[in-house]
């Protein structure tokens, strides 16, 4: 548990120097996508933000958000996903694995979810911190041990709501740099373009959860 704390600790400070340093490089500007990278000095951590925008209530969204088991349906490069543990209504703990082009082994990340709301604002934010000693390593698996991720949705007129996704991680190993601009710019835009096309999916649609104000 103490390594546990140490090490996001150590990442989330990280996370925040390099997003103050306001360096980040826009990469890809397509169909409403907007896909940034940054890389924070003297680590081995990348970063990466997509700010978008998408039709749907805010319940909708975390909704689909939470259907971890459905993530690989809309999520690049994602194999398999699974849940857990439930640690409350607005709190998960899942493991998901991401395929990597041969002959680099794949990676998994084991995740701990949980979702919040502004009650005046009603803007959400989704904190995502690995977890890696929460479930046992998996054979020629690269475990992903250090991973932030954090979404903003901000509710705005019409139905629509803002968007803005952010990730430092240290992917772990050696990966080429060809392949890391490939995780960290199109993969992000397939992603996003692809949940825009399925949080409308009538599994969603009108979805309410007693945690969540629209």
């Amino acid at each position: 548990m103490i390594q546990r704390c140490f090490g996001m600790a150590i990442l989330l400070l990280l996370f925040s120097n390099g997003y103050s340093q306001s360096n980040w490089e826009l990469k890809k500007d397509k169909d409403g996508i907007q896909i940034y990278t940054a890389k924070i000095t003297n680590s081995n951590i990348r970063s990466v933000k997509v700010v978008s925008t998408v039709k749907a209530y805010l319940s909708e969204f975390v909704a689909f958000i939470m259907d971890i088991e459905k993530q690989k349906d809309w999520s690049a490069s994602t194999k398999e996903t699974h849940i857990l543990k439930h640690i409350g209504k607005n709190e998960i703990f899942y493991r998901s694995e991401i395929s990597i082009p041969w002959p680099i082994s794949n990676r998994d990340i084991v995740v701990d979810l949980k979702v919040s709301q502004q009650p005046l604002t009603k803007i959400i934010s989704i904190e995502c911190i690995a977890i890696p000693d929460s479930f046992p390593e998996q054979k020629n698996i690269v475990r992903i041990k250090h991973s932030y991720s954090f979404w903003v949705i901000t509710p705005q007129p019409n139905g629509m709501i803002n968007l803005e996704y952010t990730i430092s991680l240290d992917p772990g190993g050696s990966i080429p740099n060809w392949l890391f601009n490939i995780f960290s710019t199109q993969a992000p835009y397939d992603s996003f373009k692809k949940m825009r096309e399925k949080i409308n999916d009538h599994v969603y649609l009108n979805n309410t959860i007693d945690f969540i104000k629209n």
